[in-house]
């Protein structure tokens, strides 16, 4: 587990659940899953967590919200070269 993901993720967490207050988390992950899993649940131990190698081809929430990303920054992009957002 790369130290560098595990801490943006847990920040990017940590900013959204005193909104949100999320039950359920997964995360898709190229590195030990049950070290990654452990880690996040000790730091968010209300939150039901599922870790997985390949997480968007298995499920199908995961996808949209990676597809949903792509076309943020692809916006953010655009943006900052043509002067337009597309969203």
């Amino acid at each position: 587990m790369k130290v560098e993901n595990y801490c943006k993720n847990v920040g990017v967490v940590s900013g959204i659940y005193p909104k949100m207050r999320f039950v359920q988390l997964y995360v898709d992950t190229v590195g030990d899953v049950s070290v990654y899993q452990r880690k996040l649940e000790e730091s968010f131990p209300s939150v039901q967590i599922t870790v997985a190698k390949k997480a968007d081809s298995l499920y199908p929430i995961v996808s949209a919200a990676s597809i949903c990303a792509k076309v943020s920054v692809l916006s953010l992009i655009y943006q900052s070269v043509v002067g337009v957002l597309f969203l």
